[in-house]
């Protein structure tokens, strides 16, 4: 639901050229923890976790722990 509102205005077409051919689209990921910027980001799928750790600022990351519907 994220993305409803950008969809509606940028047609599904879009939204369907980002991401991977298996999983079109966005997602939100939630970091917290050593970084630079916590927070909440909307990436596209097929992002790696060494651009995500990038991103946030994570530069010595030891331990990453993904969970909820994510993993």
């Amino acid at each position: 639901f994220a993305a409803a509102s950008r969809v509606t205005a940028e047609g599904a077409e879009w939204f369907r050229s980002m991401g991977t051919a298996d999983s079109a689209g966005t997602r939100l990921l939630s970091v917290a923890g050593d970084c630079r910027a916590p927070g909440v980001y909307e990436v596209q799928w097929g992002v790696t976790l060494d651009d995500v750790l990038a991103m946030v600022g994570a530069s010595d990351a030891r331990a990453v722990q993904i969970s909820g519907p994510s993993g």
